[in-house]
């Protein structure tokens, strides 16, 4: 079996330290945000940030800043889970497919960076960087959040389960890594 796992907000806690980034951007506080907060994909919009510029200008700042991609922690339980993976017999292959942001280059030398960091168990040679994992055709599951990735996926999906992707149809839901790896044990005996 061929499985994809996204990067931000599935094997990592993206949203939250770019809350804590976008606070010291913005030099205002911004109320901590759980994820159980996140209703829509865009957290400018989450934080109350209408204006599009100021969006693009805050995106820019926070992704842009190599201290962000590095102070992002791992999402609970998926350094376990991705080591499960890593080892399982069945697992043909393990690619993690990650969104790289536009306008910094250094993005995916950095996401890198933290997959060596987080699990130097994983081999960043099976890091494929691309918007369109629709296209990835060849992998058996998608283990993502976004609600883009999971409605147009053409395979079977794990939806990491957060507010802003209720109403994405996927093949399984997860709440957590524990849920991730309790569906996969099914699917690869």
């Amino acid at each position: 079996m061929v499985i994809l796992v996204d990067q931000d907000n599935t094997l990592n806690k993206m949203w939250e330290t770019f809350v804590e980034h976008a606070s010291h951007h913005c030099k205002r506080h911004f109320p901590f945000l759980k994820a159980d907060d996140l209703d829509v994909y865009n957290l400018a919009e989450t934080l109350g940030i209408k204006d599009p510029d100021e969006q693009r200008d805050l995106f820019r700042a926070v992704f842009t800043n190599p201290n962000f991609w590095l102070d992002i922690p791992p999402l609970d339980g998926a350094v376990e889970g991705m080591r499960w993976l890593t080892n399982h017999p069945k697992v043909k292959q393990l690619i993690i497919v990650t969104h790289p942001w536009d306008g910094y280059d250094e993005c995916d030398a950095l996401k890198r960076q933290w997959v060596r960091r987080h699990m130097p168990f994983f081999d960043t040679a099976d890091m494929c960087f691309t918007r369109h994992k629709h296209l990835l055709s060849g992998g058996d599951i998608l283990i993502d959040d976004a609600p883009a990735n999971l409605c147009t996926f053409p395979n079977d999906t794990i939806r990491i389960s957060y507010p802003y992707n209720y109403e994405c149809d996927s093949t399984y839901t997860a709440q957590n890594w524990e849920d991730v790896i309790r569906i996969l044990d099914r699917r690869l005996r």
